[in-house]
C-alpha cells in the first residue's frame, strides 16, 4: 500500500486539479447556435474594461410576429457589443435600442451555453407607401443553445453601445 508522505498536499493538489478543469468553466470566444425558431444566435465572450469574464458581443436574428398592420412577421439581425459580466456561469444580456430590445438569460456548462431569449421591434408598416404607422413585432421567449466555435475571440469585441444590422423583408 502507498501512503502519502503529505496527504493534506495531496488532497489539495487533487481538489485544485479538480476544480480547474476545464469543463468546469466558461471560456472566452464565440458561441454559435440557434434559437427554438431555428434562428441563428452567436455570443462573444471576452475580459470586460474591468478585466470581468463577460458576454462582450452578440449577433441575433430573430423572427418576431407582428400586432396591427400588414406585416405578419419581422425577419431580422442585429449586432451589437454588450457588457453582462457572467458571475457564476450565468449571465443576463439586456439590449435596449430605439430599433430593437433583445432579452437573453445565458447559463454557461463547460462548451455549451444556453438559455432563453425574447426580442421585440418596430416595423415600418410595409402596406403603405409612403409608411404612415409603424407594426409592433415581438417573438417569444423562447429556449436557445450556442457551442463554443474557438477559443478566444474570433474578432475584437465591439465596444457596448455599437450595432450592426441585417434587415430581410417582411414575408407577406
Amino acid at each position: 500500500m502507498t501512503k502519502f508522505r503529505y496527504p493534506t498536499l495531496a488532497f489539495s493538489v487533487l481538489c485544485a486539479m479538480a476544480l480547474s478543469t476545464p469543463g468546469w468553466a466558461q471560456t472566452a470566444g464565440t458561441y454559435s447556435g440557434t434559437s427554438a425558431d431555428g434562428q441563428t444566435v452567436s455570443f462573444t465572450v471576452g475580459t470586460d474594461s474591468d478585466s470581468n469574464l463577460a458576454v462582450t458581443g452578440a449577433s441575433i436574428d430573430f423572427a418576431a410576429p407582428c400586432k396591427g398592420g400588414t406585416a405578419p412577421t419581422l425577419y431580422s439581425g442585429w449586432g451589437f457589443g454588450a457588457d453582462a459580466v457572467i458571475t457564476s456561469h450565468k449571465a443576463v444580456m439586456t439590449a435596449p435600442d430605439p430599433f430593437f430590445y433583445i432579452v437573453a438569460t445565458l447559463k454557461f456548462s463547460g462548451s455549451t451555453v444556453s438559455g432563453l431569449i425574447q426580442t421585440r421591434a418596430p416595423y415600418l408598416d410595409p402596406g403603405h407607401t409612403p409608411p404612415n404607422m409603424a407594426d409592433f413585432c415581438e417573438s417569444p421567449s423562447q429556449a436557445f443553445t450556442a457551442t463554443l466555435n474557438a477559443a478566444g475571440p474570433r474578432e475584437p469585441a465591439l465596444p457596448a453601445g455599437t450595432k450592426t444590422h441585417v434587415q430581410i423583408p417582411a414575408l407577406h
